[in-house]
């Protein structure tokens, strides 16, 4: 999709695994920091390589799709081609790989359930919906409040940092009936797992996430 080579996955896997680390840890270790940021310049630089290759024979993938594409006579600058690469790709790898391996769990600790999908293997699309709610991939978001608001009894003020915790969200039994149940044929299961609207996120020079 990318329009990268299909033999480069171990590269970009590590460099993945590091970002992902940092973006979505309460945790960080500082004696991690270095290597991580080394593999934020090694993944920039990747991209920079393979946009120039683009130009000369574009692969018609994303990364050139971002480099053509135009909005009302607006067109993306080469870092924030890059960033959007790197954002994407983190995103793509890091919730499909952590739903597998966490449905997977999910489904051996509930062997009636495991039982159920595997008798009934018509019933995967819902069955994946009630896994990303039930033991959410991404388990919180961030994001900078753009005005002052009232959130219950909490005011949060302009510019101020949250932390949404999608899990927490997706057991909320105001809007799922027996949210700790795993049910496959879960019905108007609008969870949260992936967030909600549109949003974005950009890396500075510095190879910070600065903006949300």
């Amino acid at each position: 999709m990318l329009g990268v080579p299909v033999e480069d996955h171990r590269q970009l896997g590590a460099c993945v695994v590091d970002l992902a680390e940092v973006l979505g840890n309460f945790q960080h270790h500082p004696d991690r920091v270095r290597e991580i940021v080394r593999s934020l310049e090694d993944f920039k630089r990747y991209i920079a390589a393979r946009m120039k290759e683009e130009r000369g024979s574009p692969s018609n993938g994303l990364i050139y799709a971002l480099m053509t594409s135009e909005v009302e006579g607006h067109r993306l600058s080469d870092d924030e081609v890059i960033a959007n690469t790197i954002i994407t790709l983190i995103g793509g790898h890091e919730t499909t790989t952590n739903l597998i391996a966490t449905g997977f769990l999910t489904l051996l600790r509930d062997p009636a359930s495991f039982e159920q999908l595997r008798h009934q293997p018509e019933i995967a699309g819902s069955a994946v919906e009630e896994l990303l709610r039930f033991e959410s991939p991404v388990q919180h978001t961030a994001r900078i409040a753009p005005a002052d608001m009232q959130l219950g009894a909490k005011t949060i003020l302009k510019g101020s940092r949250v932390v949404a915790a999608l899990a927490a969200a997706n057991r909320d039994p105001n809007r799922f009936p027996d949210p700790d149940r795993l049910d496959l044929l879960r019905t108007d299961n609008r969870h949260l797992a992936f967030g909600w609207a549109a949003h974005w996120r950009t890396f500075s020079s510095y190879g910070e996430a600065n903006r949300f």
